[in-house]
């Protein structure tokens, strides 16, 4: 029988190069558009906070997108689950920033975008940890699969923190943890 779908990386590789190019040049766009329409933008620190967190999240799915293929690279029915996974991301980045609609009215606050939103993308952030955690505990060494329990716990409580509370402190300091926690996972070479 002669297989016709490819279920490797190299495949997968265009695919995710695409679609997380296609995030990274949403989030430049809305970045571009709101320093050039700065005057009629209401600014929010936990916003802008998402925006960079999203922007190293996406970073990170693209650059251990080799290591998580090739743990699935012998399993179909996994590397269509990596590949869900992975989509995860370009559906919360589009969830979570505004759309050309919303940067298109006359005066955007951000802060009210961000609480009218905040429940759909946390959601959606969710629904993506909770994918990329169950990947890990399946296809990654042992060590590392109390982090990513961990990890799944931990947001499933800031989701629910971030959902119940409209504090700006608090969200301004969740968006930063997540941020300070994925700078130091980019920059090492060991996942």
């Amino acid at each position: 029988m002669i297989d016709i779908k490819s279920f490797d990386y190299s495949t997968a590789q265009w695919v995710l190069s695409i679609i997380i190019g296609v995030c990274l040049t949403r989030i430049y766009s809305i970045v571009a558009h709101h320093t050039r329409y700065r005057k009629e933008t209401v600014f929010y620190l936990p916003y802008l906070f998402l925006i960079a967190q999203t922007f190293l999240l996406l970073l990170l799915v693209w650059f251990i997108s080799p290591y998580r293929y090739q743990q699935v690279a012998d399993n179909n029915l996994a590397f269509l689950a990596r590949i869900m996974t992975d989509s995860m991301a370009v559906v919360f980045t589009l969830v979570a920033l505004p759309d050309d609609q919303i940067l298109s009215k006359n005066q955007l606050n951000l802060k009210s975008y961000y609480h009218e939103s905040k429940r759909t993308f946390m959601v959606v952030f969710t629904i993506w940890i909770i994918f990329t955690a169950t990947m890990g505990i399946f296809f990654d060494p042992e060590m590392l699969r109390i982090r990513h329990i961990a990890n799944m716990t931990i947001t499933l409580i800031v989701v629910i923190l971030m959902i119940k509370f409209d504090n700006d402190y608090l969200h301004a300091f969740i968006h930063l943890f997540y941020i300070v926690q994925l700078i130091p996972i980019l920059l090492h070479s060991d996942y």
